[in-house]
Parts: C-alpha cells; structure tokens; sequence
C-alpha cells in the first residue's frame, strides 16, 4: 500500500527541515557530491536535521543538495528517485508493513548501498561505484510477487550479502560480483531467478561455504536460481561472448573523427551478428583533409562453436596507427578539434588479412594469421583547431614505404583482475624483414574503502632495429607523461604504468607512477604525479620527470589510461 502525500509550501527552511503530508506522491533528490541516507519510516512527513531547498511539483517533492550531506527520513511514498555525482548513497526500510512501489538511484562514481531488503521494484545503476545489498528481509512471500531487484555498474562491485527473495539482475562490465547467500525465503515464497553477469570475477558462497562457479551449470539455494555469464567488457551481442582481440592497429573509421592527416573523417560502420558467435562488419568514411573514400570490410565464421575455432579475414583500405594503445581514438580526436594536438602518428594501409582462432573459454583467445598489405607515409593535411590560431600540427614523420607480408600471432587471456595481450609479428620476403613483439599485463583492482589500483606493464622487442612505422615511441600522454611526446625511439623497451585512485568525498584523488627501461637510453626514466577526479573517469593531472631538470606538467585526461 502506498501513501499519498503533498505538502503546501515550497522554499527554505530554517534549522530542521518537515514537509507535512497531502497528496504526495514522490520524492526526486539530487546531490553533486554529498552523501545521502535516506530512511523509510511509517511517518506522515518528510524530515530531515538539516536546512533543505526543496520545491514541488505535480506531486512529487524535489530536494538538492551540492556539496553537504544529508540524512532524510520519509515515508514510504509510491516513487523515491535519487541522483548523486559522486556521493555515497546508503538507504534503510524501517517501515514494516509498506514500502514504495519503485526506488531508482543513479550515481556517477558514488557507491551505492541498500541496508535493508524489502519488495518493490529496484533500479541501481553506476558508472565507476560499487554496489552492495544486505538486511533483514522485510514482508511476506505475497507482498515480493512484482518485486524486481537491478544493479548495473560499469567499472565497480556488486556485493550481495543475505537473499532477495525477488528477480535479480546484477551486471559489471569491468568489476567483481560476489553473492554471499544465508538466512531463508519468506515462507511459500516463489522460485526466482538471480541473473549475474560480468567481466571481471564472479564468486558464491552459500551460508559462508564458497561454490564453483560454472556458466553451464545454474546454482539453487532457498528459492533461488543463479545463472552466472562471464564476459570480456566491449563485446558486442552476437558474438556469444567470445573474445575478440583489440586491434593495435586499427582502422580509424568511426562515425566522426578528427585528426591532422584526415580532417574531418566522417562514416558509417554497421556490425551484423548472430547468437553462433559469427559477424560481419562493413566500414566506409570519407577523409575531406585528403580528399579521400576509406573501407573496410571484415568477417568471423567459427567453424566449431566449441571449443570455439573460427576464422576471420578482412580486406583494408584506412588510415592506420599504432599509437591507440596511449590514448582513446575519441580523446584524441577531442585534442585534435580544440586545442591541435594530435598524439597518433599516422600512414596509409591497404591489403588483406586472414586469421585461424581458437578461444575454448571467454577468458582465452588465440589467433595465427598472415596478412599483406602496401604501406605509404601521410602528409598533414589541416591545420585548423578551435583554440588554435597561433600554433600549428606538428608534422606527421615520414615511413619506410613498401609492402608488408607477415605471420602474426595474437593472444589475449584473463583471469580475474589480471589480463594479458600479445601481438607478435614476423615477416618474409617482404621489404621490412620484420621480427616485431608486444606483450602486454594489465591488473586493476577495487578494493573495499582503500581505493582502486591499476597498474601495466609492457614488453616491446625486436631484435632488429625498427623503422617508422613499426617503431616504438616512448613519452607524453599514455606512456610517459612527464617527458615530451614521442621523445623516445627504440627497438627495445620496459614500460610500467600504475594509477591510484582513493575517494575521501569529492572529488577523488590520484597518484600515478610511470618508469621505462629503454634501449639505448641510460638509466631509467621515471615520473611521478598527482591528480583529482571530479567525475567519472575524468582527471586533472600534475606531473613531473624524476630528473634535476623536470617541470611541472598540468593536464586533463578525458578517460582512464589503460
């Protein structure tokens, strides 16, 4: 049953804040970076200790807040929607015998935390916060009939300690899902089904005792039935969560780009799949820097749906760069638009491409290819931006032109918070004589009120010495911040990258850490560097070279590094 409230004024109040009742019907709070606790009680009022903007309108009662904390006991109205930046928000049902009909929280990077279970259809949703759900089970089995519980988050965790006697759905892209199950189901309670996907570790324990996990296998405990998928983060549907490898050396049609050697590079590249896993994409843009069409086109067929062996071959004609590793295509674009830096060093590429795949599991994907392909340097072609009237492109260096026919070995793996790639690439009869490797090992973990941490390292080698565009460039954005980009040139190189990130309000704060061993270059070449996160992924960033000559460095990242 559900309590239809209203009150009469609208405004400030002094001191405590009351919002008497009559035909009110929801509550919509939101806040910048304060946290909120909200307490569902069996009152007639909406309180709170604190002084309160509050207005109302067809209805429901809108409360903001930017940077204080708040504490609000309500009643348990038909609607409670809250929307936070980056505070915490905690809620609690001390009513026993109603509860509102649907609760939906929406948060940026806060963590979100429900204290008590009760019926009533539940929407979390995050983008780098956690999410935890434990309490006493409030109602009977007949007041959970249209109950239906969601928690979604991209990069954070998902935590569920006791039972929900209700449909679940819980889904993190990037982080852990652990369901600590215990205590029982209202009595006469319905079957209902726990649906767990995620990308990083999922894990069970039944009345503290810890449960494999299989994909094919669902677990059952009270009135629950638990299915659990695991996948990688960026699969798209249709490809029946096998991994795909992330191309270095991608082709950059994408809907809208901007770079200094294409211009504006406008197109459209529509993915066709199905549930076997198999796919189809077909790529064309258009280049008005170069006055140039572009396209692609690239297809998967598995030939054993399982163990999983496939094959997949392309035909390119694109603009290329083996510099995505340092930095999004999208960001990159944004700092080639506003403010001419363009951190991509480019070349023109065309040929073909075919690969022989074998992934057993969506945690394991191994490729053997070839490809030919005819490779030419590019030109800058533009040299306008929004802010950049006094300052020019830098030029894009000159390669070694010629025709490219090479054995490639790809590999991708991950288990938990470790992952692993590799491109390995060995040509013949060719005009490079190329013997290129890259592994790289990334590890990111959040850990519970201490933080998040991701650190990465990475091996490039030849035993040769490399030219453009098969080099390996060391400095600036992506790999070492603190020095000038592309300051180093080698064939050989250790690089290690670790972010810190611990919350203590708002915004987050960062220490970062980059060091590389490069061949040909004495000693080790190291920065340091702090930094605020005000939102989501979005950092502000000091840096500074570990040399008696370093300055420092200020700069905006518009997403998490690796």
């Amino acid at each position: 049953m559900n309590l239809i409230m209203t009150f009469m004024v609208s405004g400030v109040l002094l001191g405590s804040t009351s919002i008497e009742k009559k035909d009110m019907e929801g509550i919509e709070v939101k806040s910048r970076s304060g946290d909120i606790r909200l307490i569902i009680e069996d009152r007639n009022d909406i309180y709170s200790d604190d002084d309160l903007n509050y207005s109302e309108k067809n209805g429901v009662v809108g409360i903001t807040t930017l940077t204080d904390n708040i504490t609000l006991h309500v009643p348990p109205l038909s609607s409670i929607n809250i929307k936070s930046v980056s505070g915490d928000i905690k809620i609690w049902a001390k009513s026993t015998q109603n509860w509102p009909s649907r609760v939906m929280v929406k948060s940026v990077s806060g963590d979100i935390r429900l204290k008590t279970v009760f019926p009533a259809t539940i929407a979390f949703t995050t983008i780098s916060g956690d999410i935890s759900i434990e309490g006493e089970i409030q109602g009977d089995a007949s007041s959970w009939q249209s109950a239906l519980y969601r928690a979604t988050t991209v990069s954070g965790d998902i935590k569920l300690k006791g039972l929900v006697p209700a449909d679940l759905e819980a889904t993190s892209a990037m982080g852990d899902i652990k369901l600590n199950l215990m205590g029982k189901c209202p009595r006469a309670s319905a079957r209902v089904n726990y649906a767990v996907e995620t990308g990083g570790k999922a894990s069970v324990l039944i009345e503290g005792q810890k449960v494999e996990v299989s994909e094919n296998t669902p677990l059952s405990y009270e009135c629950v039935e638990i299915t659990v998928k695991t996948k990688l983060l960026g699969e798209e549907e249709g490809k029946k969560g096998r991994l795909s490898w992330i191309e270095r050396r991608s082709p950059l049609v994408k809907p809208v780009t901007y770079n200094r050697v294409d211009g504006f590079l406008l197109g459209i590249a529509p993915h066709f799949g199905n549930s076997n896993g198999d796919f189809a994409e077909i790529g064309i843009s258009y280049a008005f820097g170069r006055k140039t069409w572009q396209g692609f086109l690239h297809f998967r067929k598995f030939l054993v749906s399982d163990p999983g062996f496939y094959l997949s071959a392309g035909v390119f004609s694109t603009t290329a760069t083996r510099d995505a590793w340092k930095i999004l295509n999208i960001e990159n674009s944004l700092s080639s638009f506003f403010i001419k830096e363009d951190f991509y060093d480019y070349y023109d590429r065309r040929g073909i491409e075919a690969r022989l795949g074998f992934s057993p599991s969506d945690h394991l994907a191994v490729e053997l290819g070839y490809e030919i392909f005819n490779l030419k340097s590019l030109k800058k072609k533009v040299n306008w931006a929004v802010f950049g009237k006094n300052k020019d492109f830098r030029e894009n260096p000159p390669i070694k032109e010629g025709t490219l026919r090479a054995l490639t070995f790809n590999v991708f793996a991950r288990h938990g918070p470790l992952s692993f790639a590799a491109q390995n690439e060995v040509s013949t009869n060719d005009d490079y004589a190329l013997k290129r490797f890259w592994n790289e090992l990334t590890f990111k973990k959040s850990f519970e009120n201490l933080g998040n941490l991701a650190c990465r390292m990475i091996g490039g080698f030849s035993p040769d010495s490399l030219e453009r565009p098969f080099l390996f460039t060391l400095g600036g954005i992506g790999s070492l911040p603190g020095y000038k980009l592309n300051e180093f040139e080698t064939s050989r190189f250790l690089l290690f990258n670790l972010d810190y990130s611990i919350k203590i309000g708002w915004p987050s704060f960062l220490f970062f850490f980059d060091g590389a061993k490069i061949d040909g270059v004495n000693g080790i070449k190291a920065d340091v560097g702090l930094g605020v996160i005000p939102f989501s992924d979005i950092s502000v960033r000091a840096v500074r070279k570990l040399e008696k000559n370093g300055d420092i460095k200020v700069y905006i990242r518009l997403s998490e590094r690796f």
